[in-house]
């Protein structure tokens, strides 16, 4: 469509919604890759999605490493 990252574009919400339909109409599957927002990946699913992909094993674990990092930074700041 000619939108990279426009997850909320009117125009890309109505077509991934036809593919759902069509989806659900053929007896297939459906779902939406690419978006890491929790709340667009939640609405997703709430508009029929029936999967979605967010992010790499590597991208997992470098989030979780980066909060088990904050927690030892602020066990140390306060003594």
């Amino acid at each position: 469509m000619g939108k990279p990252g426009k997850f909320d574009d009117p125009d890309i919400v109505a077509a991934q919604d036809r593919v759902i339909r069509a989806a659900k109409a053929h007896g297939r599957f459906s779902g939406c890759g690419g978006n890491r927002d929790v709340e667009r990946q939640v609405e997703a699913i709430r508009r029929g999605a029936q999967f979605i992909t967010t992010q790499t094993d590597l991208g997992f674990l470098a989030a979780a490493a980066g909060q088990w990092t904050a927690a030892v930074r602020k066990a140390l700041a306060q003594g």
